[in-house]
């Protein structure tokens, strides 16, 4: 999904690449866009070129220190308010160690069945 928006999360060596998708980490008020990326090793956020350009970093994880992930559907009739015509998204709430990852994007079911995997 590289593009010049989007920076793809950097592998290490013998690293397999399981799950990516654009998406939406939640922190408090603030929404950050970017990608997000599950190996077998690790669970990565990058944030896109123009995030980066005013101070967002990426998140990364081992895969060992993920626990519960749940997901949230969209509220019912959330598509209305919004201004451009789009697919509600479902959240991903990913427990890492003592912090709580908020992810939205349209395959949540997704990214927790890999996760839970």
């Amino acid at each position: 999904m590289a593009g010049w928006l989007f920076v793809d999360a950097p592998l290490d060596p013998g690293e397999e690449l399981l799950f990516r998708r654009v998406c939406t980490l939640r922190r408090g008020r603030r929404t950050v866009g970017g990608e997000v990326s599950v190996t077998d090793r690790r669970l990565v956020f990058v944030p896109n070129r123009l995030e980066q350009l005013v101070g967002s970093e990426p998140v990364v994880a081992p895969r060992a220190s993920v626990g519960h992930v749940t997901v949230v559907p969209p509220p019912p009739g959330s598509e209305r308010f919004a201004a451009l015509p789009r697919t509600p998204k479902a959240r991903a709430e990913i427990e890492v160690d003592d912090d709580l990852v908020v992810l939205q994007l349209e395959d949540a079911a997704a990214l927790a069945q890999v996760l839970g995997s």
